[in-house]
């Protein structure tokens, strides 16, 4: 790199692209990073429940991908879902009487272990949980959302989403 000669020309032109590759790299990994999301899987009955967790989620600063705000009108769902929860880093499950009866429930569960996307099981509150629910969700952290105030709940899916990969270390300390 010191020699004044066109041998120490091209090793400072290797030197300055392997910089260059490097910071590429860098960028590209924090966009990736950046661009990790969690997927929501609800029943429809539970919308007013569910649109608050994910507006708090959003206002931590965790990307949240639901099917209000991702799938345009007239759109074919299908597709839509099976690449959000494939792209997704975690598949939230919001977990009701009403979900337990949804197929379209059942099926986003069984996308997410196909992808082999972990899972954060939402208790909104006391049910019972078909055999194949129960199957796939078993060994996942559970947030037992129920009636409990947001304080109390909130904090442990952010450990738990943290815990998983996504870097929301800075939302954990303002939650």
């Amino acid at each position: 790199v010191e020699r004044p000669d066109a041998l120490g020309h091209l090793a400072r032109v290797f030197i300055r692209m392997a910089t260059q590759v490097t910071e590429r790299e860098e960028q590209l990994r924090k966009q990736i990073v950046d661009s990790r999301y969690v997927f929501i899987s609800y029943a429809s009955a539970d919308r007013k429940r569910v649109y608050p967790i994910a507006e708090s989620l959003e206002a931590a600063g965790v990307r949240v991908w639901i099917d209000k705000d991702e799938i345009a009108g007239g759109a074919n769902y299908g597709p839509n879902i099976v690449q959000g929860i494939r792209d997704s880093a975690a598949v939230l499950v919001a977990c009701s009487a009403a979900s337990m009866r949804s197929r379209n429930v059942k099926q986003e569960i069984q996308l997410a272990w196909k992808y082999q996307r972990p899972y954060v099981p939402l208790l909104l509150e006391q049910t019972e949980f078909p055999d194949d629910v129960t199957y796939w969700l078993e060994g996942w952290q559970w947030i037992a959302v129920l009636d409990r105030p947001n304080a109390e709940w909130f904090p442990e899916l952010l450990r738990a989403l943290n815990n998983l990969g996504l870097d929301i270390s800075s939302a954990i300390g303002t939650s």
